[in-house]
């Protein structure tokens, strides 16, 4: 049986309280201009609960005997996520984040419905989308990034006008365990770069690096000067590099949109770093750090990147006696070292090319020195 109801606005729902009317009262009450919603099986057993996208309550009605007549359509899951995919490849977004980011959730959710029994999507309520969630293996900040694809695609079905609600809202993100920002002090970068020179020196290091030592550590500075991604500083091009007079100084600056944001951002790179990073043997003639194709090499800036970290920052860290080192560190420490020196976030947000400010804030808010002072203060004027 189908019914109708009124879902009442806030403002409408507190008046309905406060004149003392009961829950079946309040849902059936006519005489306001709230959203109607229809909710129950239809003829065939299928279930519905959504918005008719109306306050008048006779197309409510008219609404309603076409779902029972079988006339409404109904999107289906599998249909819609293929829609959802569609339309951001349609606008551009990367082949891969489509396909192995959106699509993975999309998959999941597809598969697990066909599972058990979920053909359409108003039928996926909160608590349907928590028995999904709750199959889920992953760590918390995986977990925590499909939630939020989850209602992604939620507001995308809305906007479509497939469903009128977003189930995803209701859904509880786990605690996030992501390891804080840790930068490289300056003795462990000292060791790093002085283990970076000695690098070609150890016969047992294999793989491109190893026989690239001058490159690789060309490629370290581009990481530690410019702020910019792994993905991105393989792609570094030394050869646009520019200058810019500044106070009468000339300085070396990089331009490049990031292959992740797509945002653009600007990098002045110190003079002396410039010329190590200009001087440094090219791997080929069309690149410094990505290997040309007839190496046998992936030549894709990822590939290239994670090579980057098995084959090199690994075996350095062993040769530094440095722990923990992994590529984004060397971001970290770019930002870092920017806030120690009490530059503003704004500041180091646009250097690193960062959407937003509540990213640079997420991740960089405790390095910031006038923040640290003012803790300080607090503190030290609880001792008097």
């Amino acid at each position: 049986m189908l019914t109708l109801y009124a879902r009442h606005l806030k403002a409408c729902e507190t008046e309905l309280k406060r004149r003392g009317m009961s829950p079946s009262a309040r849902r059936s009450w006519r005489r306001c201009g709230c959203p109607i919603w229809i909710m129950g099986n239809d003829p065939r057993g299928e279930f519905h609960r959504r918005s008719l996208d109306t306050n008048n309550w006779q197309t409510a009605e008219a609404a309603r005997r076409k779902v029972e007549d079988g006339e409404q359509p109904r999107i289906e899951i599998a249909a819609a996520l293929d829609g959802w995919q569609a339309a951001l490849r349609a606008a551009k977004r990367m082949e891969r984040t489509v396909q192995h980011v959106h699509g993975a959730m999309a998959r999941s959710l597809s598969e697990w419905c066909a599972l058990n029994g979920y053909v359409h999507l108003d039928a996926l309520t909160t608590g349907v989308l928590d028995e999904w969630v709750g199959t889920w293996k992953y760590k918390s900040t995986t977990h925590r990034s499909r939630i939020d694809l989850c209602r992604s695609f939620f507001r995308f079905a809305i906007n479509r006008k497939w469903t009128s609600d977003n189930p995803a809202k209701g859904l509880i993100k786990p605690a996030n365990t992501q390891e804080p920002t840790l930068p490289f002090t300056v003795e462990e970068e000292a060791s790093l770069f002085g283990a970076a020179e000695r690098f070609g020196e150890r016969p047992h290091f294999e793989g491109l690096w190893a026989t690239h030592p001058e490159t690789a550590r060309a490629l370290l500075l581009v990481m530690r000067w410019t702020g910019l991604r792994a993905s991105d500083a393989v792609q570094f091009e030394p050869r646009a590099i520019t200058t810019q007079t500044v106070d009468g100084q000339l300085i070396p600056a990089y331009a490049t949109y990031q292959t992740k944001t797509k945002e653009w951002v600007y990098c002045p790179i110190k003079p002396d770093v410039a010329v190590i990073i200009s001087e440094a043997p090219r791997l080929c003639e069309a690149s410094a750090f990505l290997p040309p194709a007839e190496w046998g090499m992936k030549t894709d800036g990822r590939s290239v990147s994670n090579g980057f970290y098995s084959s090199y920052l690994g075996p350095l860290g062993v040769l530094a006696g440095v722990t923990g080192v992994r590529a984004h560190r060397f971001r970290d420490t770019f930002a870092v070292r920017l806030l120690e020196a009490g530059k503003p976030l704004e500041i180091v947000q646009a250097l690193l090319g960062h959407a937003s400010i509540k990213t640079t804030q997420e991740h960089y808010a405790p390095w910031v020195r006038s923040r640290q002072e003012m803790l300080i203060r607090e503190v030290v004027s609880m001792w008097r």
